[in-house]
């Protein structure tokens, strides 16, 4: 049972450092201090009902923010823009309602910004996504009213985020940015955990420095700047930043599960991770007020958290720390080698039997994620599979992927001595670690760190069975730092790519797990089972709860799609799914349905089913003078699409006076443009041909947020769309 002692301090070592880091404190109303009980009674008022951009509650909203700032005294405008975004034959067109309020500073450097975004996603309340950013800002104004201030603060509270950043690139083309001196933007990927300030501007040392010093438990990494450069996600701040504004991106990402979901309610918005992120913002922006924003610029810095306390370092430290490990690897395998503690032949077998581990905890964690889906479908419906059940699943793999190395990597302690399979985890961890600097340097530390503790450890551990007791305590000293860095960031890896990403999660698991087994090669051991029975139990206890927990509830609903399509052209209807598979949402409506591309909804094939035509949704009339068209409608429309069928014939073209098309654009083929916010009562089309002799076809798809009949879903489901669809032909 020895081997008990280590899996239960790496488990609660892990454990303690993610306590620490997630949020727990609400602070009641106060005139002093951000308060995430003044924060809800916004995120109540706003966050209750969804509100896309363009449609009538989305200006309640609107109306409500500005109403506040005013009544607070602070100049709020509301700024009317207009963007375009292209992706190959795709175009979108829209008009967003931004507001900006200013407030003065009394000698301002330059201008610090607070900016998140109102509008929420078709069919979800945006409670957390992102109206809790927009109260926090709201309250914050408060607070920053009752202090000196240096500089000049615009809040930028933009429209249009959730369809491609809109307002903000709205804003960005229309004023001049370079009195920016930095921006502070709010996100959610989720509704729950820590406030974590995920992106940062280049040259980041003196930003970072500046968090460390007026944060509250404030959760960074260096790890999440580098791996966020990487992805192909955006924020409103990444078209401030492709001007070279400076600037800090934060968001919380657990309940994950609720990230556009139409369960993102302010009742299901976690208040202490509210708290945390008021805390944070009142704290930088008081600070940032009064400092001087000429050129917030250095060098850039690698960080980390650990005990809740943010650790910070010059990143040109990497290479030194990277050259000196490399140096005492090299001592200690002299060493070793000198010793006979290790054989070349013996350490080369382990070191590909190690590799062979990880890349099996890959290819099994794949499959386990693929029996997943299969086994619950319904998980598909949600980003990555993040079912509300997931994190078990990342127990489940954990244990599974225990065994995978326990069997694979303890044959190999077996047959040699435990001092190869040491060096060779070591190799893989040194190894990993130059590979990471030169990919992305100030994430090197992950790696780097317990790489050197581990080195350090080998170099003065004299037994492996550890008889003194200063051999007995030696281990835990050295792993106690590796748990804190590891585990969280193993846990936030998985929370943030969940089941889809599985196996991606297994390898980091993978790699850590070499550099634990280096510290405590007594988990290796066949005599001692520990290891196998604990990810045996573990493995079983999280399959066995998420199984529990895998069926849809009334306070867990499955999000489902359905709409509803006419098509004038041929006179039909049918009703149609986004869902891979049918489910419990939407079931009544597709029985004996048929796959098929939808016209003027997407080139894949969806679920559909045909049915009667309801004259309660409204076909929009259409009139045409010259080369003019009017298309009117009663109800209110969220969305117009228009497809031109052919553009070689088409000189020039707008949509309510904003040009789509230009003269000599010289495109081909057809093109398809989406209208936001400028569709409510009608949209003017007005297109100019090269050639009037030949006949266009035009078709216009209109979409109404709402369904021809009353819906019907069960208790244990919620509506992720639920709009219909006029489709027209128009021949010019």
């Amino acid at each position: 049972m020895r081997a008990l002692l280590p899996i239960l301090f790496i488990c609660i070592l892990g454990f303690t450092e993610i306590y620490i880091e997630t949020p727990h404190r609400i602070i009641e109303p106060s005139d002093k201090e951000f308060s995430a009980v003044n924060a809800m009674k916004h995120i109540e008022a706003m966050g209750t009902v969804p509100h896309f951009m363009g449609t009538a509650e989305n200006r309640k909203v609107k109306e409500y923010i500005i109403d506040y700032l005013t009544g607070l005294g602070i100049s709020t405008e509301e700024f009317d823009g207009y963007s375009q975004l292209s992706w190959g034959s795709y175009a979108r067109l829209a008009k967003t309602e931004n507001i900006i309020a200013r407030i003065p500073g009394t000698d301002p450097t330059k201008t610090l910004m607070l900016c998140a975004h109102y509008d929420s996603v078709l069919n979800a309340p945006g409670g957390a996504d992102d109206v809790h950013a927009v109260a926090c800002i709201m309250e914050v104004a408060k607070l920053l009213l009752r202090q000196e201030r240096k500089n000049d603060v615009i809040l930028l509270i933009t429209d249009g985020e959730e369809m491609g950043l809109l307002g903000a690139k709205a804003y960005s083309e229309k004023y001049d940015v370079s009195n920016l001196g930095l921006i502070l933007n709010y996100e959610a990927r989720g509704n729950a955990g820590p406030n974590i300030t995920f992106e940062w501007s280049d040259g980041n040392a003196w930003l970072v420095q500046q968090l460390k010093k007026v944060g509250i438990k404030p959760t960074a990494s260096s790890l999440s700047y580098e791996i966020y450069k990487m992805l192909p996600n955006d924020t409103d701040y990444s078209r401030f930043k492709e001007k070279g504004v400076p600037g800090i991106n934060h968001a919380f990402i657990d309940g994950f599960s609720y990230y556009h979901n139409p369960e993102d309610n302010a009742e299901n918005v976690n208040v202490a991770s509210v708290q945390h992120t008021g805390d944070n913002m009142y704290r930088l922006a008081s600070h940032f007020v009064n400092q001087d924003l000429t050129d917030v610029r250095s060098h850039n810095a690698s960080f980390f958290n650990m005990l809740g306390a943010l650790i910070v370092y010059p990143s040109q430290w990497d290479i030194f720390i990277l050259i000196g490990s490399i140096l005492l690897f090299i001592f200690l395998f002299y060493k070793k080698n000198r010793a006979d503690q290790i054989k070349i032949v013996h350490y080369g077998v382990s070191l590909f039997i190690l590799l062979f581990s990880v890349f099996a905890c890959f290819g099994l964690s794949y499959l386990l994620g693929k029996l997943i889906y299969i086994l619950y479908p319904h998980y598909d419906v949600f980003y990555s599979g993040q079912y509300y059940n997931h994190m078990w699943y990342w127990g489940a793999m954990t244990g599974m992927c225990i065994i995978i190395l326990w069997l694979i990597i303890g044959y190999a302690a077996k047959k040699f001595n435990t001092y190869n399979i040491q060096m060779a985890a070591l190799t893989i961890i040194l190894a990993i670690s130059t590979a990471t600097y030169f990919i992305a340097q100030t994430a090197t530390y992950i790696f780097l760190l317990p790489a050197v503790l581990i080195i350090l450890f080998l170099l003065l551990n004299k037994e492996n069975d550890a008889k003194n007791k200063a051999g007995y305590f030696l281990p835990y000293l050295f792993a106690f730092i590796p748990c804190l860095l590891w585990i969280p960031v193993y846990r936030t890896f998985y929370n943030a790519f969940s089941i889809a990403g599985i196996s991606l999660a297994s390898v980091f698991f993978g790699i850590i797990a070499l550099g634990l087994f280096a510290i405590f090669p007594i988990l290796l051991s066949y005599k001692q089972k520990v290891s196998p029975f604990f990810g045996i139990s573990l493995f079983l206890a999280c399959m066995a709860i998420a199984h529990i927990k895998s069926k849809p509830s009334e306070e867990k609903p499955l999000p489902s799609s359905l709409f509803y399509v006419h098509n004038t052209v041929g006179n039909s209807a049918k009703w149609v799914t986004y869902d891979s598979h049918k489910n419990i949402g939407n079931q009544m409506y597709l029985s004996d349905h048929n796959m098929g591309v939808v016209p003027l909804h997407g080139s894949d094939e969806h679920i559909y089913k045909s049915t009667e035509i309801y004259n309660n949704i409204e076909v929009p009339s259409v009139s045409q003078d010259s080369s003019i068209f009017l298309i009117r409608h009663n109800d209110e429309a969220y969305l117009t699409r228009v497809l031109i069928q052919d553009m070689e014939n088409i000189e020039e073209a707008s949509i309510n006076n904003q040009p789509i098309i230009k003269s000599g654009s010289d495109l081909r083929g057809k093109r398809v443009i989406d209208v936001f916010g400028m569709t409510q009562d009608s949209m003017l089309l007005n297109i100019t041909k090269k050639d009037t002799s030949v006949n266009e076809e035009i078709y216009v798809c209109t979409r109404y947020l709402k369904l021809p009949t009353p819906d019907k879903i069960e208790k244990n489901a919620c509506r992720v769309d639920g709009f219909s669809s006029v489709v027209q032909k128009i021949n010019y």
